[in-house]
């Protein structure tokens, strides 16, 4: 659940390459807000 609030808070992809998080995490809500 940690890791899951991190990404999705935009820390994790902030530091991360942004690119890369879209396509690592398994859930296509983040993806759904982003676009």
């Amino acid at each position: 659940m940690e890791q899951e609030e991190i990404w999705f808070d935009g820390d994790d992809f902030d530091f991360e390459g942004s690119t890369v998080n879209w396509d690592s995490p398994p859930c296509p809500a983040p993806l759904g807000i982003a676009q």
